[in-house]
């Protein structure tokens, strides 16, 4: 059962450290399985987003000694009340699930982007530093 376990954990943090992969094995089994591109892009970014944020907050704690987690918590919040407001200002009415998904979605974009960045700054940072 140990063993089990212990290759568990070795396996989610592989998917941790290089979510890349994570997303494109969930494109690739999503696209063979539904045959349609757009839900497994969609399903890649909705199961794989978690993934780049915990691997964006480990890079910075790496490279910083600091942890980010207020900051981060502080941005959804920030993006999901400018979607609410956008929503309530365009149809008068608010619908929080369309809100969550378009906050999720963005943050996946930003946080792959933040992602490719750190990983680009650490590897620079091991070289010359």
């Amino acid at each position: 059962m140990i063993l089990m376990l212990d290759y568990l954990v070795y396996v989610i943090a592989f998917f941790v450290t290089i979510p890349i992969i994570a997303t494109l094995l969930v494109y690739k089994l999503t696209r063979w399985r539904y045959e349609n591109q757009w839900f497994a892009v969609h399903r890649a970014v909705n199961w794989t987003g978690g993934l780049y944020i915990i691997a964006v907050l480990m890079i910075l704690q790496d490279l910083f000694q600091r942890t980010y987690i207020t900051f981060i918590l502080i941005f959804f919040l920030f993006i999901f009340t400018a979607v609410i407001f956008f929503q309530w200002k365009r149809m008068t009415e608010v619908d929080f699930a369309k809100a969550f998904k378009v906050t999720w979605r963005g943050s996946f974009l930003v946080f792959l982007l933040l992602y490719v960045f750190l990983v680009i700054i650490g590897i620079g940072s091991r070289i010359f530093g």
